[in-house]
């Protein structure tokens, strides 16, 4: 007797659980409740549940997909209104900076252009042995260290009191490590990339004392040195902060461009996700 009533305990709570089905629906409607009531991380964490418990029902698991993909278009959608915000506020700041700068470029033999201080156009300062500080239009900076006469260095050093800074090195025959003559005389221009930020910054910090520059060859060896003029260290000042502006205005394009994208492929998804529903509730 008694094992028949335990047999029966145990058939009536099989008949009272609930399927896999309608658990997964249950977790599929609180995720529905939490998104409608604006709680999006409620929601995803009920969704990422449902996914995680029940693989199989597939039913509330791309209903829940529908909510999940609206999420994460309208999260997409704040960072694209942030991202443009912004843009336009680094834009404003960029065009306001440009003032004191050329742009150069190269159609025939450059794919890419760069922004130069005033009064270091290169016809003026073609003679000098000296720093030249460049922005790409990526807002990478540059600092080309060049030689006229002795040529032949393969790295830099920039120095002020106790504070020093080396550029990377280049080697001969490098790209980046350019010797030509002009005339009868010798001239070498020197491409710093590698360490151009953390030179810029010495000159920054120190632009009211004297700087010295360094040029070494392969072995180390110092060739020849001089001190930057004030001219030289505004301008590297100057290109170290529009560098700054340039690449904060081109960080926000590049959100901007991410979320536009992210919005496209969501909004596909979701088309197809609908579409799919709509087609189960027709053959219901």
């Amino acid at each position: 007797m008694k094992k028949i009533l335990l047999l029966a305990m145990i058939i009536g709570i099989a008949a009272c659980g609930k399927s896999d089905d309608e658990l997964a629906m249950e977790k599929y409607e609180s995720a529905d409740s939490a998104y409608k009531a604006g709680d999006h991380a409620l929601a995803l964490a009920y969704i990422d549940t449902l996914n995680a418990k029940y693989p199989k029902q597939v039913n509330a698991r791309k209903k829940a997909k529908i909510i999940e993909l609206n999420i994460k278009i309208a999260e997409q959608r704040s960072n694209l209104q942030t991202a443009d915000s912004m843009l336009r506020i680094s834009q404003e700041i960029f065009n306001n900076s440009q003032s004191d700068f050329n742009f150069e470029k190269n159609e025939k033999y450059q794919s890419e252009g760069n922004f130069t201080v005033k009064g270091q156009e290169t016809l003026r300062i073609a003679n000098r042995t000296m720093l030249k500080p460049y922005i790409t239009e990526k807002g990478d900076l540059q600092i080309h260290s060049q030689c006229v006469g002795r040529t032949g260095h393969t790295r830099i050093s920039v120095s002020s009191g106790d504070r020093q800074e080396d550029s990377e090195e280049i080697a001969k025959g490098n790209a980046f490590n350019h010797i030509y003559t002009a005339g009868e005389t010798s001239h070498q221009t020197l491409v710093i990339r590698q360490n151009a930020d953390k030179i810029a910054d010495l000159v920054a910090e120190n632009a009211s004392a004297n700087i010295k520059v360094t040029l070494l060859d392969a072995n180390g060896k110092a060739m020849t040195s001089y001190m930057m003029s004030q001219q030289d260290k505004n301008a590297i000042v100057k290109a170290a902060d529009l560098s700054k502006k340039l690449k904060t205005l081109m960080e926000y394009k590049h959100q901007r461009d991410v979320a536009e994208r992210k919005i496209e492929v969501f909004l596909h998804s979701l088309a197809q996700y609908e579409a799919d529903e709509n087609l189960d509730k027709k053959e219901k």
